[in-house]
């Protein structure tokens, strides 16, 4: 993996899913994902990358991040909802 890259475990380790499918993710997304869902939301009802896609947030994210440099590293905010 390349240093701006992470692995997302589709299914939070801490809820079971140390050895679930993972995706390799750019670092800013990964952070993004984790800032807006917590663990149980993420196993439960974010467990894929077809639904973390589908959320209004995240497709709000993409289309944002997709005009950012390749290096753009943003300081992460938690959601409100996941407070």
């Amino acid at each position: 993996m390349a240093g701006d890259e992470s692995k997302h475990h589709l299914i939070p380790k801490s809820n079971g899913g140390a050895y679930s499918p993972t995706a390799i993710l750019h670092s800013v997304c990964h952070k993004q994902i984790h800032a807006l869902f917590d663990n149980k939301r993420l196993s439960e009802q974010y467990n894929t990358m077809t639904k973390l896609k589908m959320h209004k947030d995240i497709k709000r994210f993409i289309k944002w991040v997709q005009k950012k440099p390749i290096n753009f590293n943003p300081k992460m905010r938690i959601s409100r909802k996941k407070r």
